[in-house]
């Protein structure tokens, strides 16, 4: 079964901020990537995106990671392979 999870955050001023990039199944057995993402006490957004194979899941949470370290976030929990 696979599984990778990076947690991530920012703060801005007063307001902190999160992003979760979650690897997994979807309901149907699918590979799949989770975000969810929003302020700290807040709603939360997410978006699901089934992928067409394992590894095109861990590249898209590699890719997701990788940009929102570029806008600030810093990791908090990572166990996705290969994230630099």
């Amino acid at each position: 079964m696979m599984t990778g999870l990076c947690l991530l955050h920012r703060r801005e001023g007063d307001m902190a901020r999160f992003y979760v990039v979650q690897v997994g199944r979807s309901l149907l057995g699918e590979p799949a990537v989770v975000r969810f993402w929003g302020r700290l006490g807040a709603q939360q957004r997410h978006v699901v995106t089934v992928c067409s194979s394992e590894d095109e899941a861990y590249r898209l949470a590699r890719r997701l990671v990788r940009t929102r370290l570029r806008r600030g976030y810093r990791i908090v929990q990572n166990n996705i392979p290969d994230l630099d």
